[in-house]
């Protein structure tokens, strides 16, 4: 339960940054534990997971799926809400810096 209202929450959070958006409509499964947002089509997805991973520490999914960038992220027992909001702040960061 608190993995999936924690994963539920993140999806929310990344859906605010501007021109992300969710990849799925209904997220209510009770196994959710994998949350998954479209990013802008203009993300060079592999400087962003580098970027994120070198310069925030932040091990996320980001590539291509379908022709569409998107980013990936899992909740476990040891994520916390801080992990995620330093996801939302550093996702926020890089996009505002490359769609300025």
């Amino acid at each position: 339960e608190r993995a999936r209202s924690l994963t539920m929450w993140g999806v929310e959070a990344l859906c605010a940054i501007r021109d992300v958006r969710p990849l799925l409509q209904h997220t209510h499964d009770s196994l959710l534990q994998m949350g998954a947002v479209l990013l802008p089509e203009s993300t060079d997805v592999l400087h962003m997971k580098s970027w994120l991973y070198d310069e925030r520490s932040i091990e996320v999914v980001v590539h291509t799926w379908q022709k569409m960038p998107i980013l990936r992220f899992s909740v476990h027992a040891h994520t916390t809400q801080s992990d995620l909001e330093l996801l939302v702040l550093a996702v926020q960061e890089y996009l505002e810096e490359r769609l300025s």
